[in-house]
């Protein structure tokens, strides 16, 4: 194995083509890292694969783990958005989803970043609207940074991508709609909290804090019509 990673390794330095340097790298690398357990030299191979290809899925790949055993900087972020980028095609949406997970991860640890933590939670949203980790993580992550028109356009969005059946799941987001609609430091938009208790009403009809919530702005307004 060590003849045949040095013998790669010498092709790759004469070979005339970027793409059959780049092959030959590819596999000098997985020789050393799979037979050979060389990690060191594995990454030096990788370095240079990357140099020659930088979208190459496996040197992004190989530093996804190398990283993953050697944390710290903004490198392994970096690393992962670079292997999100190069991750192209609908039948790769499933790793991609994977990939900005973890993402997620490093930049609200490691990081300590709300910034890039929403920007890779919004990269799962891309290729699975209805994760429901992202989604949580995104309405709590846009309320702690107090972005209210984004958190109002991802509950707006949520409400319409949950099934017909998941009514109470509806309901509790339009109530939240409504604390951002009615709170005078978020989003104060009067005629929102009415039309909100209105698409409540009209998902349940019995929902007492609605039609009281309901009642009450009517009779603000001397909609007495309305209000019978």
């Amino acid at each position: 194995w060590e003849a045949a990673a040095a013998g790669l390794g010498e092709a790759a330095n004469h070979a005339e083509t970027s793409s059959l340097r780049a092959a030959l790298l590819e596999e000098q690398a997985g020789i050393l890292e799979a037979r050979l357990d060389g990690l060191a030299e594995a990454e030096k191979v990788h370095q240079r694969l990357r140099v020659v290809d930088p979208r190459s899925l496996a040197a992004l790949s190989f530093f996804r783990r190398f990283y993953r055993h050697n944390p710290g900087g903004r490198h392994p972020y970096t690393n992962l958005a670079q292997l999100h980028a190069a991750l192209d095609g609908p039948e790769l949406a499933a790793e991609r989803v994977d990939v900005a997970t973890e993402m997620a991860g490093l930049a609200e640890g490691t990081l300590e970043s709300p910034d890039k933590a929403i920007e890779a939670w919004r990269r799962v949203l891309q290729d699975a609207p209805g994760d429901e980790e992202a989604r949580e993580a995104l309405r709590r992550l846009l309320g702690a940074t107090e972005r209210w028109h984004a958190l109002a356009d991802h509950l707006e969005t949520w409400v319409r991508l949950l099934p017909d059946e998941a009514t109470d799941r509806r309901v509790e987001l339009l109530f939240e709609l409504i604390g951002l609609y009615q709170s005078p430091d978020r989003l104060p938009m009067e005629d929102l909290v009415v039309q909100t208790y209105q698409r409540i009403v009209a998902l349940s009809p019995t929902d007492l804090r609605a039609l009281d919530g309901l009642a009450e702005r009517y009779e603000d307004r001397e909609r007495w019509r309305d209000l019978v």
